[in-house]
């Protein structure tokens, strides 16, 4: 439980991130199929399901607030050391994908799959949204919540699938700001009002309906995926192991487009101290993956 707890931190840790995949985390941490299946099976093995679950949860809690605070700014300091770590955690989980497609290694239609799945994540990674679009900071309209409603239930949908990343896709919804926002706004008010200031009833209850109102819409769309991709997985696992071995190699594209490739486009005297900052780091995240893989 304490491992599965850690490992949670780093899908809550991806969650925030925009060009970061939680589901790509989940595979790196060795999780992402038993996460599909206790999910399925929460009304038939309640109890079973929910230890698995609970304890990834948690830790996956952790790492959206500390991602909100410390963690984001971590990123913006030091941001080519941040995202080479993140291509060396998704880097060393290839090894156990491969495992996964070894049985369909000859059949050649197979890659075929790959090749989709790499060139929509890569495709995914290019869109930038066309202009600004301003928070919600409180929802005061029925167009409101089914706004940050809508945005639960396709971000997170979306998040499991390998590869795709969640605060990406609510950047292209316009809810980023919105959540993530409410989310700060959220625990910043229960420090304030443990520490007896005021207004902080007034930012809880206002930040906690965005907060509860996209909550409420992600579990929606998480009990679709798993429903969909357990399915497929129970009947295809070969072929959706193909799938995911696209999905993250086109992710270590996206993740360097993200955080890195902005530090290569030109030759400067840092250059060669840069591609050494990537393999050290990459490296770093390379070998984290396979002491997490051995737990």
């Amino acid at each position: 439980m304490i491992v599965n707890f850690i490992k949670g931190i780093f899908i809550g840790l991806a969650l925030v991130v925009p060009g970061l995949s939680a589901s790509t985390f989940a595979v790196v941490t060795g999780l992402y199929d038993k996460l599909i299946f206790a999910a399925n099976g929460l009304r038939k093995e309640f109890k079973k399901s929910m230890v698995f679950l609970l304890p990834i949860g948690l830790g996956a809690a952790i790492g959206i607030l500390a991602s909100v605070g410390a963690i984001v700014d971590i990123m913006e300091r030091f941001t080519l050391q941040s995202y080479s770590f993140f291509i060396g955690l998704v880097i060393g989980s290839i090894p156990v994908i491969y495992g996964k497609i070894k049985p369909g290694i000859k059949v050649k239609p197979y890659y075929i799959i790959a090749v989709v799945g790499f060139a929509i994540i890569v495709s995914l990674g290019f869109i930038v949204p066309s202009e600004e679009v301003v928070a919600i900071p409180v929802i005061d309209s029925v167009g409101d919540f089914i706004s940050v409603l809508t945005a639960g239930i396709i971000s997170a949908f979306m998040l499991a699938v390998p590869g795709v990343s969640g605060a990406l896709i609510l950047i292209l919804l316009g809810q980023f700001g919105t959540v993530y926002g409410a989310v700060g706004d959220f625990a910043a008010a229960i420090f304030m009002l443990i520490r007896g200031q005021d207004g902080a009833m007034y930012q809880l209850l206002g930040s906690g309906a965005i907060v509860i109102t996209f909550f409420i819409g992600a579990l929606i769309g998480l009990a679709a995926a798993a429903k969909i991709i357990g399915f497929i997985i129970e009947r295809h696992e070969v072929k959706v192991y193909f799938a995911v071995m696209g999905l993250v190699l086109g992710a270590i594209i996206t993740l360097f487009n993200f955080g890195i490739a902005d530090k290569f486009t030109e030759f400067s005297s840092t250059l060669l101290l840069n591609i050494l900052l990537l393999i050290v780091f990459a490296a770093l995240g390379f070998v984290c993956t396979k002491l997490m893989s051995k737990r």
